[in-house]
């Protein structure tokens, strides 16, 4: 039996499965839900089998639709390289800047970084989203981000390159600590109930690589999405956490927070920025770097090569 696959349902489809639900998808696309449900009918009658299977919340795929959507993401990345080299020759006067940063970074230093860059190059159309450090990483591997500035150390596979780096520290209540013997090492902060960020989150993988190396046997609580909510959750003296510095500055000068200081660990959170080797980088990506002052070897840019700085 041959299959006649319709390119807008395989996309349709492709983004379905990349949000995890029909629902998300139809928002991402503009479109309702029952519109995007009744072409997902459609491209499974054309393939002869189910591809998705329906949940409770959101979808999963079967055995065949994995391997229709491996394709598909190979397809769309394609066609995104495409576009980019096509996007290149018109430089930065109509290009485009899709960058993806983790949460610290995305909600601290992106702000102003974009703002800047937006000052002195007005044409490109800026595209940006936060999320954890895996999170941005998988973006970048599927194609829809150009750039990610990660924090935490990731993973081997990405070109990369020194962003910058911020201390960790470890912060409590002014009641929690109270009628407590304050730790003054790793080892004793950790016997506490600690609130921590996600796994995936970029600090999170940093601390876990390091009580691993120490031999420590954290007592977490609790994983939550965002640094904020961690601060608030502390705060209210049911934890301690370990949060970057620029997190927690408002509440330590408030007096909301106090520091705990630790005498025997030095825990500093590295920045970087990444790339997907071999894929070709715009004028606007290699220059939004650039306006960060970086210098690093040249990458590819297009047909032509550019240096940091």
């Amino acid at each position: 039996m041959e299959h006649d696959l319709n390119l807008h349902h395989l996309e349709l489809f492709h983004t379905v499965v990349r949000e995890g639900s029909i629902s998300a998808a139809a928002n991402r696309l503009g479109t309702s839900q029952p519109s995007v449900s009744r072409q997902i009918r459609d491209l499974e009658e054309r393939a002869g089998i189910p591809l998705l299977e329906r949940l409770p919340r959101g979808i999963r795929t079967t055995e065949a639709g994995n391997v229709l959507f491996e394709h598909a993401r190979e397809i769309f990345a394609l066609r995104d390289k495409a576009k980019l080299a096509l996007r290149d020759r018109t430089g930065l006067a109509a290009g485009i800047l899709s960058i993806g940063a983790s949460q610290t970074i995305g909600t601290y230093l992106l702000p102003k970084m974009l703002g800047d860059f937006h000052a002195q190059h007005p044409g490109p159309e800026l595209r940006f989203e936060i999320g954890n450090t895996a999170r941005i990483e998988e973006r970048i591997r599927e194609g829809w981000l150009d750039l990610g500035l990660v924090e935490g150390g990731s993973s081997s596979d990405f070109l990369k390159g020194h962003l910058g780096s911020e201390e960790l520290l470890v912060v409590s209540s002014r009641e929690f600590l109270r009628e407590k013997i304050v730790p003054r090492n790793l080892a004793g902060v950790c016997h506490f109930p600690l609130i921590l960020r996600e796994s995936g989150a970029g600090s999170r993988q940093f601390l876990e690589r390091t009580f691993q190396q120490r031999k420590i046997s954290p007592n977490i609580i609790s994983s939550l999405e965002t640094a904020e909510s961690i601060v608030r959750f502390v705060e209210a003296g049911l934890g301690i956490s370990i949060l970057p510095r620029s997190v927690v500055k408002d509440s330590l000068s408030r007096g909301h927070l106090v520091e705990i200081p630790v005498k025997d660990a030095r825990l500093e959170l590295r920045f970087e920025w990444i790339l997907t080797p071999g894929r070709p980088v715009s004028p606007t990506t290699a220059r939004f770097l650039a306006s960060l002052g970086l210098r690093k070897p040249s990458i590819p840019v297009g047909e032509t090569r550019f240096r940091f700085g």
